[in-house]
């Protein structure tokens, strides 16, 4: 019995790669692996974190600018929870244990340059 061949759910990263252009694909990789990280991380782990920071202990901050960020995250992409709540997780301590914003910014880019190289390297195969 053969395996089912994977194809992209309709409105996932994988399915707007896949059926993009070379140039729309360049502009998604410009998107999502650097001003996305960057601007999520800005206000999240940024301004929202500080302003927060002055009022709460760090585990009530780290919850409470890490739910926005999930739901954000979760929106694109319902299929992995677990992963993206451990990242946020990961993002939050960085942010947290640094003392700077830079260090959950440099993960974010990562964790997205990673996301949208096997993305592509999946595609590559096809």
């Amino acid at each position: 019995m053969p395996l089912p061949s994977w194809s992209p759910e309709a409105n996932s990263l994988e399915a707007v790669y896949a059926n993009s252009s070379t140039g729309l694909r360049i502009l998604l990789v410009i998107l999502t692996v650097g001003l996305s990280p960057i601007a999520e991380e800005l206000f999240h782990r940024g301004w929202l974190w500080t302003a927060l920071r002055n009022f709460w202990a760090p585990i009530p901050v780290m919850v409470a600018t890490g739910l926005p960020w999930l739901a954000i995250h979760l929106l694109d992409d319902i299929r992995a929870p677990i992963a993206i709540f451990f990242v946020g997780i990961i993002l939050s301590l960085a942010r947290h244990f640094r003392g700077s914003v830079r260090a959950s910014m440099a993960l974010h880019l990562l964790n997205n340059l990673a996301a949208i190289a096997m993305t592509a390297s999946l595609y590559a195969l096809r």
